[in-house]
Parts: structure tokens; C-alpha cells; sequence
């Protein structure tokens, strides 16, 4: 027999460690699986948030560069329309037809001119439209201020 085995208070504090020892691998293994676990969550969380900004960019550049191309189509539209002389509806429509919207720059489903009358030049603009549209007139119908003509 060992001396530290001859100490008075041996036999007591081998049956208690013997009562204690797997409950405290018990509680050192959770702990550790309780450390491994979160590690391994903040990992993660940390990759979803990298994968996220990354499709998020992808997504951003796709949209600059749709705006770019709608860009476009707005100031050839707008070069269209300085023409110094008066463009008709025919020379509208072959100039939207050239585009091939639909192909070109999909969610676009037409193009057209607003054009803002006054009420007093109602009667004059409704004239000028019909030179190209006979049947053309400002809708819906009812007198009001202003005028914003979608053509």
C-alpha cells in the first residue's frame, strides 16, 4: 500500500470520484461538443452570409447593366425624336420595330411618347394626330386641365 493510499480520507474520496468521474466526462464532453457545435454554426453563418453578398453582387451587376441597355434605348428614342422635322407615327413605329424589343431588352413591352397638351391646344394636337391616325383622339374622353398623351 502506497502512502497517499494509507491517508485517512482515501477511501472516501475513491468512491466519490469513482460516483463523480463520468459525470464529469459527461459535462467535459458536452462542453466540448457545445463548443464544436457553435464553431461550426458561426462557420456556416458566416459562409451563407459571403454566398449571399456574392449573389447579391452578381444580381447588382446584372441590374447596372440592364439599366446601361435601357439607357440606351431611351436616348436613341430621344435622338428619334430630335429630328428636325416632325416624326410620324409610321416613323415611330418602324424605328420600334427595328429595335425587336422583345429580344433585345426583355420586360419591355413597348415603347411609346408621352406627350403633355394643355386643354386650350386639345382640339390643334388631336388635329395633328390625325394627319397619321384618323380615328386618333385623347382618351378617356372628359374635358380636364391638362393632358398627358400616351402615343
Amino acid at each position: 500500500m502506497s502512502a497517499f493510499q494509507s491517508f485517512p480520507g482515501f477511501g472516501f474520496l475513491r468512491k466519490h470520484v469513482r460516483m463523480f468521474l463520468p459525470w464529469a466526462i459527461l459535462l467535459a464532453g458536452s462542453l466540448v461538443t457545445s463548443l464544436l457545435t457553435n464553431n461550426e454554426w458561426v462557420q456556416e453563418k458566416r459562409q451563407a452570409q459571403l454566398a449571399f453578398a456574392h449573389e447579391a453582387s452578381l444580381v447588382e451587376y446584372g441590374l447596372r447593366d440592364r439599366l446601361k441597355l435601357y439607357d440606351q434605348l431611351l436616348r436613341a428614342g430621344r435622338g428619334m425624336l430630335s429630328h428636325p422635322h416632325r416624326v410620324t407615327m409610321d416613323m415611330w413605329r418602324r424605328f420600334t420595330s427595328s429595335i425587336d424589343l422583345a429580344a433585345s431588352y426583355p420586360g419591355i413591352g413597348g415603347l411609346g411618347i408621352v406627350t403633355p397638351v394643355e386643354a386650350s391646344q386639345r382640339a390643334a394636337f388631336e388635329a395633328g394626330q390625325r394627319l397619321d391616325n384618323p380615328d386618333f383622339t385623347i382618351r378617356p374622353t372628359g374635358e380636364r386641365g391638362d393632358y398627358l398623351v400616351y402615343a
